[in-house]
Parts: C-alpha cells; structure tokens; sequence
C-alpha cells in the first residue's frame, strides 16, 4: 500500500490530478470550523487509504500516522517533526 503510494506520489500529473478530485469533493461541503488545521490534501488522501486499507478505526489510524515511521514518512513529515495527530470526539446528547 505504502510503495502504490510513492509510486503516486513520484508520478506528478498523476498525484495533480487525484488532490484536484480530492479538492472539489472536500471544499464545497466542508465546515472550516472543525477538522484538523495544518492537514493538507495529500495527507487526507493517504490516511483515508491506510483507513480503508487496513479496515481500521480511528484510534488505529491516529496511532500509526503518530508512530509508524515509513507512514510518517508517506505523509511527508519528517522523523524529527513534532507533529502529531488526534481523533475528533462528537459530542453525543444523551437522550436521558
């Protein structure tokens, strides 16, 4: 899954043309006021495979992209980089 990956990432008309889709299918619907500020669409798109991927939830997901070297390499941060992700909690109303 990572080498289909770079091998998108490497082909730069290819990777162009699939954030362009990415771009016109998140940008219309989406709510500035929530997500994950600093994320851009190639992470996006590489975290949804790995989800889709793997068949995984969230807390997986967030835990690799946290600390699985060659995925954090794939989502172009670098070993020495601070950044980490969390899982969004919705406040659910208790019908109580």
């Amino acid at each position: 899954m990572l080498r289909g990956l770079q091998s998108l990432y490497a082909d730069k008309d290819v990777r162009e043309q699939v954030l362009e889709v990415l771009s016109r299918r998140i940008l219309p619907s989406v709510d500035w006021t929530k997500g994950r500020p600093g994320m851009d669409f190639w992470q996006i798109f590489v975290l949804g495979v790995v989800k889709f991927a793997l068949n995984c939830d969230y807390d997986r997901l967030k835990d690799l992209a946290n600390h699985h070297r060659a995925l954090r390499q794939e989502l172009m941060i670098s070993d020495v980089s601070k950044k980490r992700f969390s899982v969004q909690h919705r406040s659910i109303m208790c019908p109580c």
